[in-house]
C-alpha cells in the first residue's frame, strides 16, 4: 500500500487567504484547493457582533459586509496590524492581531473540516520578502493557537517561482507581479543554476476591491442619472451596496473573457431593478488608471533593484487580479514580446501550490552574507559564514580575549562588506558587555540562527556569572535553493 499524507501550503493574504494541499502517491502528485464552495479563496475578514461576541467569517462577512457594520466590528487586512498595538475591545473581549489572526486560521480549519473532511494539521506559509522576524513569530503563535504548526515560512515571490519553474527558469531576472483583492506586491528576483535571489520589494495598497468600488459606483451614478434622483452610492442601504458590489465583481470577472456584460439587479433601493451594459473598452476605460498605477509600481521596483525593464526577461503574474484582460494588453502594449508574461491558470491560488509544493519537498534557505565580529586589529572573524545552511539550531561556540583591562568588551558585527562612505569594513550593530578585565579572561560567545531566521548570539564574561547577553539581528540576507521536483502532477 502506499503512503500518502497531505502537504499543506497557505497564503495568508490581507485581503484573501488561499490554501491547497498536495498529496502524492507513489509518482503521482494530486492538487487540491480549497475555499469558499471550491471556487474561491478565503476572504482574511471577521465581523464580530459587539453584544454577542458572536463571529462571522469568510465570503459571509464580505458579501454582507455593509449590512453587518451596525451592529459588528468588521475586521480586515490583519495582515498590516500584525506586530503593531493594534487591539479591538468587543463584547468585553480584547482582540490582539495575534488572535484575530488565530480566528481566521481557526475558521478556515473548520470550513474544510466541515466541506471537505480534511484537517490543516502543518502547514508551508507564504510570507511577503521582508516580513519582519517579530511577525513571522506572531504568525507562529497565532497558528498554534489555531491547532496547526508551522512547516516552515516561504517568501511568495520563491514560491510563485517554483510553482512555475518549469515555465521561467530559462529566466535570469525576472519580476513576480503579486495583484490581489487589496494589495499589489513586486518582487525582483534573480535565478541562478536553481537558486532564487530576491533583489527588490515594493507593494502599494491597491486591488481589486478598488475596482469593484469603482464599478459600483459609476453604475449607481448611470442609474441614478436616468431615475432623476439626486443620492450617493453612500447613501444607499447597506445591503443595497453589498448587493451592487457582488454584481460589480462578478462582471469584473466575465469582462475578462467576454467583452460585455449586463450588471443588473432586481431591486435597488428606491432606485428599482436596472439593467446597465458594460463592454471591454469602457472597463478599460474606467480601470485605466489603476492599471497605470500598478504598473509604474513595476516600473518603481526595478529601478529599486537597480536594474531596468529591459533586464527583466520573465513576469509571474499571480493574485486574482493579474488576469485582468485591459492590465494583460497594457503590458503587452508597453513591452512587447521582450517580456515573456506567465500567466498561470488559477492565479489566486499559485503561491499557495508553490508553498503545499515546497511543504511536501523543500529546498533550503542559506546565508547570502558573511556575519561575525571585527577584532581589535579590523580584521573580520567570521560566526556564520555566507551560504551556510539555515536554520542553525547547534549553537556555535568561539571564545575571545581582551586586549586592555577595561570592565566592558565592545563587539562589532560586521558582514565583511566595505563601507562606501567610511571606506571601512560595515558595522551591522554594536553591543557592550560586562567584563573584569582580567589578564586571563575570556569573552563567549553562542550564536545560532533561529527558525524564524534571526541570528542570535548569547555572550558573557568566563569571570562574571552564568547569566548571558542576549543579541539579536533580523536583516540578514538570504537565497533560496530550490529543490529537485519530479512526479505526474494532476
Amino acid at each position: 500500500m502506499l503512503h500518502t499524507e497531505d502537504y499543506f501550503g497557505i497564503d495568508f493574504g490581507t485581503t484573501n487567504s488561499s490554501v491547497v494541499s498536495v498529496i502524492k502517491s507513489g509518482n503521482t502528485i494530486n492538487i487540491d484547493k480549497f475555499g469558499e464552495e471550491g471556487e474561491r479563496p478565503f476572504p482574511s475578514l471577521l465581523a464580530i457582533d459587539k453584544i454577542s461576541g458572536e463571529v462571522y467569517f469568510g465570503e459571509d462577512a464580505r458579501t454582507r459586509r455593509r449590512e453587518l457594520s451596525d451592529s459588528c466590528e468588521i475586521i480586515s487586512s490583519v495582515k498590516s496590524y500584525i506586530d503593531t498595538d493594534k487591539k479591538w475591545d468587543i463584547a468585553g473581549e480584547v482582540w490582539t492581531p495575534e488572535i484575530v489572526v488565530a480566528q481566521i486560521f481557526k475558521s478556515i480549519n473548520e470550513r474544510i473540516h466541515r466541506y471537505y473532511n480534511r484537517d490543516i494539521k502543518d502547514a508551508m506559509i507564504s510570507v511577503p520578502i521582508g516580513f519582519s522576524s517579530s511577525k513571522r513569530k506572531i504568525i507562529r503563535k497565532a497558528l498554534d493557537r489555531a491547532g496547526i504548526q508551522i512547516k516552515g515560512f516561504i517568501n511568495e515571490s520563491t514560491s510563485a517561482i517554483f510553482k512555475n519553474y518549469e515555465e521561467v527558469k530559462h529566466h535570469s531576472k525576472l519580476a513576480v507581479f503579486d495583484w490581489g483583492g487589496g494589495t499589489l506586491d513586486i518582487s525582483i528576483v534573480e535565478l541562478n543554476d536553481g537558486k532564487v535571489y530576491e533583489r527588490a520589494t515594493n507593494g502599494i495598497k491597491l486591488g481589486g476591491d478598488d475596482i469593484d468600488v469603482l464599478l459600483a459606483k459609476w453604475v449607481h451614478s448611470k442609474i441614478a442619472k436616468a431615475k432623476n434622483l439626486n443620492i450617493a452610492f453612500e447613501e444607499m442601504d447597506k445591503r443595497d451596496q453589498d448587493r451592487m458590489l457582488a454584481v460589480c465583481e462578478q462582471a469584473k470577472k466575465t469582462l475578462t473573457y467576454e467583452d460585455i456584460k449586463n450588471i443588473s439587479l432586481m431591486k435597488y433601493g428606491d432606485l428599482g431593478s436596472f439593467n446597465i451594459p458594460l463592454d471591454i473598452d469602457m472597463f478599460s476605460e474606467l480601470i485605466s488608471p489603476l492599471v497605470e498605477k500598478a504598473l509604474d509600481t513595476l516600473k518603481d521596483t526595478v529601478k529599486m533593484a537597480e536594474m531596468n525593464m529591459k533586464e527583466i526577461t520573465g513576469l509571474i503574474m499571480v493574485g486574482g487580479s493579474s488576469n485582468l484582460r485591459p492590465l494583460y494588453e497594457r503590458i503587452e502594449e508597453l513591452w512587447g514580446e521582450e517580456l515573456d508574461v506567465i500567466l498561470p491558470q488559477d492565479p489566486e491560488w499559485n503561491i499557495a501550490e508553490g508553498a503545499a509544493l515546497l511543504n511536501m519537498d523543500s529546498g533550503e534557505f542559506r546565508l547570502n552574507q558573511d556575519i561575525g565580529v571585527l577584532l581589535s586589529d579590523n580584521s573580520f572573524f567570521p560566526i556564520i559564514e555566507r551560504h551556510t545552511t539555515v536554520p542553525i539550531f547547534n549553537a556555535i561556540e568561539h571564545q575571545y580575549g581582551l586586549v586592555d583591562d577595561s570592565n566592558s568588551a565592545v563587539f562589532l558585527f560586521s558582514d565583511n562588506k566595505i563601507d562606501p562612505l567610511s571606506k571601512e569594513k560595515n558595522v551591522l550593530d554594536r553591543i557592550s558587555i560586562e567584563a573584569k578585565g582580567f589578564f586571563n579572561e575570556n569573552i563567549v560567545t553562542k550564536s545560532y540562527i533561529d527558525e524564524d531566521l534571526v541570528f542570535k548570539s548569547k555572550i558573557k564574561s568566563s569571570h562574571l556569572s552564568d547569566e548571558y547577553e542576549e543579541y539579536e539581528y533580523s536583516n540578514l540576507k538570504f537565497y533560496y535553493t530550490l529543490p529537485d521536483m519530479s512526479g505526474d502532477i494532476r
